[in-house]
């Protein structure tokens, strides 16, 4: 599982990133937030990061921040249609 996965390999950002987004889907979103963060200070680069980060703050209602972060997604992979869909949306809310 991705909470394996994270206690073995710490410091790596994807199995951060699996976990945050299995917590979103199981309704953890303040946890989600936390372990987004967390892969976001170990590797800034990883665009699902903050594509999913963007996602628990949206669904916290912080529509703002949330906006901010799919942003920075979007910056990372300007190519990702579903990263401008995100934020074309958010920014409509």
């Amino acid at each position: 599982s991705a909470l394996v996965a994270v206690e073995i390999v710490p410091n790596h950002g994807g199995h951060r990133v699996q976990l945050g987004r299995l917590q979103i889907n199981a309704g953890h979103l303040k946890a989600a937030v936390k372990t987004l963060y967390q892969a976001i200070e170990i590797n800034p680069e990883i665009p699902n990061a903050h594509r999913q980060l963007s996602r628990a703050l949206h669904e916290l209602g912080r529509g703002d921040e949330a906006l901010e972060i799919a942003q920075q997604a979007l910056e990372l992979r300007p190519d990702n249609p579903e990263y401008q869909r995100w934020c074309d949306r958010l920014a409509a809310a």
